[in-house]
């Protein structure tokens, strides 16, 4: 499994991650300021899936998981107004 912390600079798409071939994958907001999430690198804040804001930093804030063949495969983009932190676990 690897497990990594992306920081989201305020209002800049990022990627998050890019495996075409991960069975399991996670994406949490561990930051206090929501962030949104796509596979389309055009994602805009406030559309795709929401990632709301952890109630502390470090906490867990919203978040997806998926495994087998729910898992979506190949690149997902995250975007903040204000900036944010979001951990992604894949497998």
């Amino acid at each position: 499994m690897k497990i990594t912390v992306v920081p989201l600079p305020a209002g800049v798409v990022t990627l998050l991650c890019a495996d075409a071939v991960r069975n399991y994958l996670t994406v949490v907001n561990i930051d206090v300021n929501d962030a949104s999430m796509s596979d389309s690198s055009s994602v805009t804040a406030g559309s795709g899936w929401p990632l709301p804001a952890a109630s502390n930093a470090g906490g867990q804030g919203g978040g997806y998981e998926w495994s087998a063949s729910q898992t979506p495969r190949g690149a997902l983009y995250g975007i903040s107004t204000v900036g944010t932190r979001i951990c992604v676990m894949e497998g």
